[in-house]
């Protein structure tokens, strides 16, 4: 919770170094399983706009903890701008995307997880590494992939939910969540920007506008607000977040068809990091909790949440050879894979491993090795 106001932090992240974490929900709430603690583990939690805190695990009762985040200091450097300068900070950085971002082909290694729950129990994994080729950040408006993928290596749990087969290409909807490559008819696609109220949030500094946003259409079926960080003196998009849920006013139309998947919260992360003078996508993370509705009861039948996490590990401007299997498809489903451990013994596993909590979840009857070995065609 905020230390200050003493309300909830949304989404803030919580972990152990080396033994996994999590996020926590929109109302700061969150579980963590804690195995194998030493008196020498420290737990780190951290969000948006806030010092990372730490706690030692020697001494604390774990039971029903609540973790006050200090905001950080340097918001106190706040400039006051008004909503309407706000706005016009964030279509300049839109202008300067071709001279921030790279405009020439390159080639990003990146490392892929997601993770289904239903009802409060884990029910599916799947990790790949993945080569994503691009040929530029120019100014596309769609929603159509844009890059090619070659996924290197594939491992899948069992499959133990109920809506196993209803999904679609969620690594391609995952990169297609990049707001600032995929504009669509987000606030980055400058036609629509004037659809969004911005605004300076207080945490605005000498070096970095953190500038909040919502669209202003209330008769729209989902309400987006979340937070853009630009660079001063650069224009250079360096983090988005944005949390959706439904809106409580929007009347859908007679003839609207229904839908047995009812949206009730989601989230995304999107990250930046600078490297040979451009920004280079490094994170994106993407959330969505559903309930299904069964027509013939008229009532709740379960709730799915979905994670999706995509970390890239190198970029480079690199053009590789096109023929060896790059495709405009994931299909990470249905995808044919050998399995062998040796080739996911990963520093990127070691940054990033697997919450101990959907480990455990996961290996009810089996270990996911063996999981991983008979799913292997």
């Amino acid at each position: 919770m905020d230390a200050q106001s003493q309300r909830p932090v949304p989404f803030a992240t919580v972990y152990l170094p080396e033994k996994g974490g999590t996020y926590a929900d929109s109302a700061g709430n969150f579980e963590l399983l804690l195995n194998d603690l030493s008196s020498t583990d420290t737990l780190i939690a951290s969000s948006l706009g806030y010092e990372t805190t730490y706690i030692p695990v020697s001494g604390t009762n774990f039971s029903d903890l609540t973790i006050p985040l200090q905001r950080k200091s340097e918001f106190l450097d706040t400039i006051i701008i008004s909503d309407k300068e706000a706005m016009n900070k964030v279509i300049k950085a839109l202008e300067k995307i071709p001279d921030n971002f790279p405009t020439q082909p390159f080639l990003m290694d990146g490392f892929y997880r997601q993770t289904h729950r239903e009802d409060g129990h884990w029910c599916r994994l799947i990790e790949a590494q993945v080569d994503i080729y691009d040929e530029s950040y120019g100014p596309y408006r769609g929603t159509e992939l844009q890059e090619f993928l070659l996924v290197r290596d594939l491992r899948r749990s069992n499959v133990n939910e109920q809506n196993g087969f209803k999904h679609g290409d969620h690594l391609v909807d995952l990169l297609i969540e990049n707001i600032v490559r995929y504009q669509g008819g987000r606030f980055t696609n400058p036609p629509a920007t004037d659809k969004y109220e911005f605004a300076f949030d207080e945490s605005t500094s000498s070096s970095v506008y953190v500038i909040q946003y919502t669209n202003k259409n209330l008769l729209e079926e989902i309400i987006r607000t979340g937070i853009i960080e630009i660079e001063t003196g650069t224009f250079a998009i360096h983090r988005i977040t944005e949390l959706s849920y439904p809106n409580p006013n929007y009347k859908p139309s007679f003839n609207e068809p229904q839908d047995d998947w009812i949206f009730k919260e989601g989230f995304k992360e999107i990250k930046f990091v600078k490297k040979d003078e451009k920004m280079w996508l490094s994170e994106i993370h993407q959330y969505y909790k559903h309930d299904i509705f069964n027509f013939q009861f008229y009532g709740v039948e379960h709730a799915v949440e979905e994670y999706f996490d995509m970390w890239i590990v190198d970029v480079g401007f690199v053009k590789p050879e096109m023929n060896n299997g790059f495709t405009k498809q994931g299909n990470l489903y249905s995808k044919k894979y050998s399995y062998n451990s040796d080739k996911w013994n990963l520093e990127i596993l070691k940054q990033h491993p697997l919450d101990i909590k959907i480990k455990n979840s996961l290996e009810r009857f089996e270990s996911l090795e063996e999981q991983f070995d008979q799913n292997a065609q």
